[in-house]
């Protein structure tokens, strides 16, 4: 019971926004894209860095913590992308992913691997979100 009660306090003086560096070759947590385009403006996909920020709550019950609640996740990514002609660009986007799918291991819950599935879709409104949390 010792380990629920910290983690209320640790969650309560942090305020519910939980922020992790990731990229996309595993120095940090890894980020994986599937179903690019491969015609799109993310279709060759080099390098990926950037800051996950997200919205997380946990739900309480006398035996302690019930369930956890991830309502959105900020994405601020560097995305190097190489174009037909060899030449490498360099953009950032911004995202915002509501409700995503996530799966909920043990304590302590750090962020895993996410990954994000593009559909075939330049437009980060269609991609799939999904990550695990904890161990």
């Amino acid at each position: 019971m010792t380990d629920l009660l910290n983690y209320k306090t640790f969650n309560e003086s942090r305020g519910d926004f939980y922020r992790d560096e990731v990229d996309n070759y595993g120095k940090m947590k890894n980020l994986t894209f599937y179903n690019t385009d491969p015609k799109g403006k993310y279709g060759s996909l080099q390098d990926v860095t950037g800051n996950v920020e997200f919205d997380m709550n946990f739900i309480y019950k006398r035996s302690g913590i019930e369930d956890v609640m991830i309502n959105s996740m900020d994405f601020a990514l560097n995305i190097e992308t190489e174009q037909e002609d060899d030449e490498i660009v360099q953009e950032e986007i911004e995202f915002t992913v509501y409700n995503p799918d996530f799966e909920v291991g043990t304590f302590p819950l750090y962020l895993g691997d996410i990954e994000i599935d593009m559909k075939k879709s330049d437009d980060p409104k269609n991609w799939k979100v999904s990550f695990k949390l904890g161990k």
